[in-house]
């Protein structure tokens, strides 16, 4: 249905049923953020039309997609920490102590490979 660059490379997002985009929002050119801000006004991606409205009763209700999103979000905190505990103890690198920056931003901590991994993980 539509590729997001996150700088670190694409992720695709399919459509959850058959059929064919209508409209595509094109705001989020200029202010992509708006889809993580604002998904459900100015955030939307595209208005999609179906081939097979059966396919569109069987949807998840959002109760159930609400409770999905809030148990992917625990999937994707509990492999970032994976990821960050296991990391090479040796490769420390600068401290604040020594200089270093504090990181707070987790594509520089994890990686942007690593980070880019989770998030496809989650979504395909």
């Amino acid at each position: 249905m539509c590729r997001i660059d996150l700088g670190l490379g694409l992720l695709w997002l399919g459509a959850p049923v058959r059929g064919h985009l209508t409209r595509e929002n094109s705001a989020l050119q200029d202010r992509p953020e708006q889809l993580v801000a604002e998904p459900y006004t100015a955030g939307w991606i595209a208005e999609f039309m179906a081939e097979d409205m059966a396919e569109v009763g069987q949807l998840a209700t959002a109760d159930v997609a609400r409770e999905t999103s809030r148990l992917d979000l625990q999937r994707f905190r509990r492999r970032v920490a994976m990821h960050l505990l296991a990391d090479d103890a040796a490769r420390v690198g600068h401290t604040m102590a020594d200089g270093g920056e504090l990181l707070t931003d987790l594509r520089q901590m994890l990686g942007g490979t690593k980070y880019l991994d989770i998030i496809r993980e989650l979504i395909y």
